[in-house]
C-alpha cells in the first residue's frame, strides 16, 4: 500500500523541513510579540519532529532509526504547555515570564525524559520491543513497556486535555474583553488564536481516533496519514499567519491615554476587566460607588454627546478614549454602558453607526453603502454587514430596497 502513495512521506518531510524553517524565522522576527512567537516557534518545532517520526514510520526506516523514535517520544507532553503558553502571551501579554512556578508545567514531560531516555542504552533491539509494546517482553521491560504505553496515552490524554481547554477559555475571555473595550476589533481580533486552536483540535481528535479506532491495517495507514497531512496544513497554516498575528490587546491599550481618575479608581491593568467578564454576576456593580441616578444622568450625557458630536465616527474609538473625552474613568463608563444599554462597548458604538448609516442612506447620497460605513466610522466591510444585520435583521442592499419600496 505505502508503494502506491510514495509520495505521502515526502510531504511529510517536506512539511517537517518547513516548519523548522518557520521555527527560525519565529525566533528571528523582531516586529511582533516576540516572547509568543518564541512559543510558537517551540510549538511549531515539536510538530516538525512528530512529522519526522511520521516520515521515518510511513518510509519504513523506524527500525533502521529507532533511536530518533526514543529521542522523541516525550514529545506529547510539550503540546499542551506550549500552545497554552503561546495563547496565554497573546491574550495576556508580559504577565508571565517562564521562571519559579512556571516550570512546573515542563514537570511532565521531564519525567518522561527520565524514564524514556534511558532506553537510548539499551540495542535497537530492546527499544523496539519497549516502545511499540512487543509481546516478548517480559518483567522489568514489560513494566516499562506499559509505563510508556497505555498509562502513558491516558495521562497525554488528560494533559492535553486540560491545557486545551484553559486555551479555549483564555481566547473567549479576551473576545469579550476586547468588545468591552474597542469598537473596531480587526486589528486586535482573536480569529487567528481561534483558527490555530481549531487547527490543533482537529490534528488533536484525528489522533485520538488513531489510538482508539484503528481496527484494521489499512483504517490505522490511512489515519496515520490523515494525522501527518493535518500536521503539514496546521504548519503551513502557521507560516502563512503566525508572523502576521494581531497585536495583543493589552499592548493597544497602553497606547492609550491613561486619565488621572483612572489611576486614581484603581485600574491599572487588562486584568481587572477579564476578572469582571469572566466572573459576569448579575450584581457586579452592587458596590460600586456609582449610585443608579447618577448612573442615568452620566448615560443621558453619553447619548448627548454621541449625537451631537459623532463621537462615533472615530474608527479609533475605544472605551479609555471615549472615557477621556467624556471626563470619567474608564470603569464608570463601562458600568454606565453595560448597566444602561444592556450592551457591551462594542455593540453599543457600532449600533449609533448603523443608524448614521441609515440616516446618510435616507438621503438619497451618491456615495455607495460601504463609503457610507467607512464615514460612519467602520473599518471594514465585514465588520459593516455583520453590525448591520445585527442591529437591522437585514444585509444594507435589502434594507435599501426595502426602504425604497416603503417611500
Amino acid at each position: 500500500m505505502t508503494s502506491s502513495f510514495s509520495l505521502i512521506p515526502v510531504l511529510f518531510l517536506l512539511g517537517a523541513a518547513h516548519g523548522v524553517f518557520l521555527v527560525g524565522a519565529l525566533f528571528a522576527n523582531k516586529s511582533g510579540p516576540q516572547r509568543a512567537n518564541r512559543y510558537l516557534g517551540c510549538y511549531t518545532l515539536v510538530f516538525a519532529c512528530a512529522l519526522f517520526d511520521y516520515f521515518l514510520d510511513m518510509a519504513g526506516l523506524t527500525d533502521a532509526f529507532i533511536y530518533v523514535r526514543t529521542l522523541l517520544w516525550p514529545k506529547e507532553f510539550l503540546y499542551g504547555v506550549l500552545i497554552y503558553f503561546y495563547t496565554r502571551e497573546l491574550t495576556q501579554p508580559n504577565q508571565y515570564r517562564l521562571q519559579g512556578k512556571q516550570w512546573w508545567h515542563f514537570a511532565p514531560v521531564i519525567l518522561h525524559l527520565l524514564v524514556t531516555w534511558p532506553l537510548l542504552f539499551l540495542s535497537p533491539e530492546w527499544q523496539t520491543k519497549v516502545l511499540l509494546g512487543d509481546s516478548d517482553t517480559s518483567g522489568f521491560m514489560m513494566m516499562w513497556s506499559v509505563l510508556l504505553g497505555e498509562i502513558e496515552l491516558i495521562l497525554t490524554i488528560f494533559h492535553i486535555t486540560a491545557y486545551l481547554v484553559l486555551s479555549i477559555q483564555l481566547t473567549l475571555v479576551h473576545q469579550r474583553l476586547l468588545l468591552q473595550r474597542f469598537a473596531n476589533v480587526e486589528k486586535i481580533n482573536v480569529y487567528w488564536l481561534r483558527n490555530l486552536l481549531i487547527g490543533t483540535l482537529a490534528v488533536y481528535f484525528i489522533w485520538l481516533a488513531d489510538e482508539f479506532i484503528a481496527y484494521s491495517e489499512w483504517v490505522e495507514y490511512w489515519l496515520d496519514t490523515a494525522l501527518g497531512l493535518s500536521m503539514v496544513v496546521l504548519i503551513y497554516g502557521m507560516s502563512i499567519l503566525g508572523l502576521r498575528q494581531p497585536q495583543p490587546v493589552s499592548l493597544m491599550l497602553k497606547q492609550e491615554h491613561a486619565s488621572a481618575e483612572d489611576r486614581a479608581d484603581g485600574f491599572d491593568d487588562t486584568t481587572t476587566e477579564v476578572n469582571v467578564v469572566v466572573k459576569q454576576k448579575p450584581q457586579r456593580y452592587l458596590n460600586s460607588p456609582l449610585s443608579n441616578s447618577m448612573s442615568i444622568g452620566l448615560f443621558q450625557q453619553l447619548e448627548q454627546r454621541m449625537s451631537d458630536q459623532k463621537l462615533f465616527t472615530d474608527n479609533t474609538l475605544s472605551l479609555p478614549k471615549l472615557a477621556e473625552v467624556m471626563g470619567v474613568s474608564v470603569n464608570y463608563l463601562s458600568q454606565v454602558i453595560n448597566q444602561q444599554a444592556n450592551q457591551n462597548f462594542f455593540d453599543f458604538i457600532n449600533r449609533y453607526r448603523v443608524l448614521e448609516v441609515q440616516r446618510l442612506m435616507a438621503e438619497k447620497s451618491d456615495s455607495t453603502v460601504l463609503d457610507l460605513a467607512m464615514n460612519a466610522g467602520f473599518n471594514s466591510k465585514s465588520a459593516f454587514y455583520t453590525a448591520f444585520r445585527k442591529n437591522t435583521g437585514m444585509t444594507p442592499s435589502q434594507y435599501k430596497k426595502s426602504f425604497n419600496n416603503n417611500n
